[in-house]
């Protein structure tokens, strides 16, 4: 009962990050494939974006409210101040302002995964090495987009639609992962991350039938003495009667 508890909660979680990251996904895809942004200024649906984001990280934060893991938390707040400063500089120029928040935005993002890879180390999660892999992939991918931002060297649609398609598919592999790596079905997983942790099945402990002592008595060998035998009596001959034939001969 207690693992099917602790499958649910895990299952919960995994599935609220996912829907969060694929949120994003969509959203990077709705910037490409609608030309009608490239008419808007970047720094508005951009800002927009992060807060949509930032709605859906705390939703799926307060669904599952982890004790000590506040990553999604955390992230929302990264979001919300991101969108604040570009809401303050909107009439600032474009790429500046997007270079800047996507620098403060890929630090702070950065500082908060270092955090989630100390918890799931304390916690003995195998999961610490894909987080490890996903910060330096997203802080790759964010160096290639502030560079780009400066330098005006892309077209600023197509370049946040990639950013934020790219960052959704990369962020969506840990919960992915923990789902197949928690399910029975998918134990294989194991052993390329080892066994995982986080979810312990219950140890149910028999109670074995009172047994009896059954106290066995040694035998007792006692070891008569041979009786010796009596020498036979010497018998008796039996006594003859002699008859006497007394032949009565008649003359």
């Amino acid at each position: 009962m207690i693992k099917k508890l602790k499958e649910k909660k895990v299952l919960i979680e995994n599935i609220g990050k996912i829907v969060v990251y694929t949120i994003l996904i969509i959203l990077g895809i709705v910037v490409m494939a609608f030309p009608a942004f490239g008419l808007i200024s970047p720094i508005t649906y951009t800002s927009v974006l992060f807060l949509i984001f930032a709605f859906t990280c705390l939703i799926a934060y307060f669904i599952h409210r982890k004790e000590e893991d506040y990553e999604l938390l955390l992230l929302s707040l990264i979001d919300i101040v991101v969108a604040s400063f570009m809401f303050l500089f909107k009439n600032e120029k474009a790429s500046v302002v997007l270079g800047i928040a996507f620098s403060v935005f890929t630090l702070l993002y950065i500082g908060n995964k270092a955090y989630r890879i100390v918890f799931l180390k304390k916690d003995n999660n195998e999961l610490y090495i894909i987080n490890i892999i996903v910060t330096f992939l997203v802080t790759f991918l964010g160096i290639l987009v502030i560079t780009n931002l400066f330098q005006e060297k892309t077209v600023e649609t197509m370049l946040l639609g990639y950013y934020f398609i790219t960052f959704g598919i990369m962020n969506v592999l840990e919960p992915v992962l923990s789902l197949l790596m928690n399910n029975s079905k998918f134990n294989m997983l194991n052993l390329f991350f080892g066994e995982t942790q986080t979810v312990t099945p219950e140890v149910i402990e028999e109670k074995k039938p009172a047994t009896k002592k059954v106290t066995t008595k040694k035998p007792t060998t006692t070891t008569k003495k041979p009786t010796t035998t009596k020498k036979p009596t010497a018998t008796k001959k039996p006594t003859t009667k002699k008859v006497s034939t007394t032949n009565s001969t008649k003359k």
